[in-house]
């Protein structure tokens, strides 16, 4: 299955509530594979957002703030293109996509299955 970088983070809430579900056995089982497939590239994703906002960014520094940063106007241009660069690439997951009609039909909600949208088989597929 093909995806980007981008999609995967943006359906970590998803899979996360995805997750939480009761599931039918074979669907959990490769659940499980997925996120195991994909775990170590959002783990890279969020080190390479962290060495880039570092780049680009300084560290603000005030009570109850936890390793924020604040981008520096002048480099806000060259963040995001950096940033887009690394995340947009398409890369090949070898996890197979999840057909969608094997979930109950409440799991999700319509914004979460959007979000999902790489991880669903087609029709014919």
């Amino acid at each position: 299955m093909k995806t980007t970088i981008s999609k995967i983070i943006d359906a970590d809430k998803a899979l996360g509530n995805l997750l939480q579900q009761k599931l039918p056995l074979a669907v959990s089982i490769q659940l499980g594979k997925i996120i195991e497939e994909i775990k170590p590239i959002f783990v890279k994703a969020q080190t390479y957002r962290e060495e880039v906002l570092q780049k680009y960014g300084s560290l603000i520094e005030s009570e109850g703030s936890t390793g924020q940063y604040k981008i520096k106007p002048e480099n806000i241009k060259n963040f995001e293109d950096e940033m887009r660069k690394e995340f947009e690439v398409e890369i090949e997951l070898t996890s197979p996509q999840i057909d969608p009609e094997r979930l109950p039909d409440s799991c999700l909600t319509g914004a979460e299955a959007i979000s999902l949208s790489w991880l669903w088989k087609g029709e014919g597929e």
